[in-house]
């Protein structure tokens, strides 16, 4: 999972940092979430104390609206970059990328396909979080709130159907289109020797040189950690050799 809206974020920070993850760490699939101040917690009560606006409606409060006001972003902005951020991560090139990543480690591209498509497109045709969401969505026109009325069945479900239709017609383009790229992977010999950066194996610190490791002091901290522990295990490696 990867959380936006983190007080230091912005629409432009949000896509050099997914940017970076598609470059340097081997992540295959990555499912957003607003950060959430959810009622009942620690940081609804401080936030309430402190007099920060909060979203009245309890409903809002599913991780995937804006419900807070952020010090960098307006709502509008905030809710922009999640929608976005989908796209910027499942771009055909990086799809491609992460399709070439698992072939060349021998894992199975079919699996890999099939988690992007179901990934992408229940945020993207289908509206709602990966979790949230299948393959196939069912509604039932039963299940409202009582105090909602019925919506009658001859609107409900000709509304329901056209939805659908329109919905997985998407949805099949972009497994078409994922499917062709999948293809292009596995009939490339090539494949099977790529590397880039993401996964290229790491030998004590030298990761240091990442770019994810020099965007902040608490990230800078953590590459001079790591490096003192590579540098302290060396030292008991050669204490100990014969």
């Amino acid at each position: 999972g990867y959380i936006l809206g983190l007080p230091g974020d912005t629409p432009q920070s949000i896509r050099r940092d997914i940017e970076i993850v598609q470059r340097e760490l081997a992540v295959d699939l990555l499912e957003f979430t607003m950060l959430t101040p959810l009622p009942g917690s620690e940081d609804h009560k401080t936030l309430h104390e402190q007099g920060i606006w909060m979203e009245p409606d309890l409903n809002a409060y599913d991780l995937e609206t804006a419900t807070v006001a952020h010090p960098r972003m307006s709502r509008e902005q905030w809710q922009s970059a999640y929608a976005d951020a989908w796209n910027w991560y499942y771009s055909d090139e990086h799809v491609e990328r992460l399709l070439k990543r698992n072939a060349a480690l021998g894992v199975k591209t079919l699996r890999v396909w099939r988690s992007l498509v179901q990934i992408y497109g229940a945020a993207n045709y289908e509206g709602v979080h990966p979790q949230q969401c299948g393959y196939f969505r069912r509604k039932s026109r039963t299940e409202r709130r009582p105090e909602l009325p019925r919506e009658p069945m001859l609107a409900f479900y000709a509304g329901h159907i056209s939805s659908t239709i329109v919905k997985y017609a998407r949805f099949g383009l972009y497994a078409l289109k994922t499917w062709r790229i999948r293809n292009r992977v596995e009939k490339d010999p090539a494949s099977k020797f790529y590397t880039d950066l993401a996964i290229t194996p790491v030998i004590d610190a030298e990761d240091e040189a990442l770019e994810m490791f020099d965007l902040n002091e608490s990230s800078r901290a953590a590459v001079a950690k790591a490096r003192r522990q590579a540098h302290g295990r060396k030292v008991r490696e050669n204490l100990t050799a014969p």
